[in-house]
């Protein structure tokens, strides 16, 4: 049985935080972009990681990948990863649009080789400094062929001392299953939560 989200992904978030932390006072963000996910979180401090960030006033934010070494070092309550999952694709091509800043907060011409990686990276990063990590993924197709991004995550995360403690579907509001000629995959994705892993006594 999962539970189904139906709000859009900043007031999910917060729902999610509060819920799984309800003491957390602090979050920290390493895919930020333009703060969307965190902006509707209150009375928690916010540090975002980004190559190219539009921070929201308030947040302390740093520009950088956050597998380098100016990775801001602390703790935090909860962490957040939301990695990129378009394989060789734009946003035009997904949104029949242009957003320039989507285009260079994204990189999403890579493979799923590269999201397994930055997924092991997330993991580790995050496994330093938080002891539980909330992630957003959607699955994707690449030349056709269905990705389980989720699942490539999951496993990422419970190889590098992490426990799967829930997993939640979101349905993207405003966009129909079927209006897709080719797959009804477009219309849902994943919070999954995790935590660290207990330590037995000794």
């Amino acid at each position: 049985m999962l539970s189904v989200l139906l709000m859009e992904a900043d007031d999910a978030v917060a729902h999610i935080v509060r819920f799984y932390a309800p003491r957390a006072s602090s979050l920290l963000d390493i895919t930020y972009g333009k703060g969307t996910l965190v902006r509707a979180l209150k009375n928690i401090e916010i540090t975002g990681i980004d190559l190219a960030p539009l921070p929201i006033a308030g947040h302390c934010v740093v520009t950088s990948d956050f597998r380098g070494d100016d990775c801001p070092l602390g703790t935090w309550d909860v962490g957040l990863y939301d990695p990129p999952y378009l394989y060789g694709r734009t946003s035009e091509v997904l949104y029949q649009r242009s957003d320039e800043d989507w285009k260079k907060q994204h990189t999403n011409a890579f493979t799923p080789s590269d999201f397994e990686e930055l997924a092991v990276s997330a993991s580790m990063v995050l496994g330093k400094r938080c002891p539980l990590a909330v992630v957003k993924v959607m699955n994707s197709r690449l030349k056709g062929l269905y990705v389980d991004n989720a699942s490539i995550v999951s496993t990422a995360f419970l190889n590098n001392g992490w426990m799967l403690r829930d997993q939640i579907v979101y349905a993207r509001l405003g966009v129909g299953v079927f209006r897709n000629t080719k797959t009804a995959q477009v219309a849902h994705g994943f919070y999954l939560i995790f935590s660290k892993k207990e330590v037995p006594a000794q």
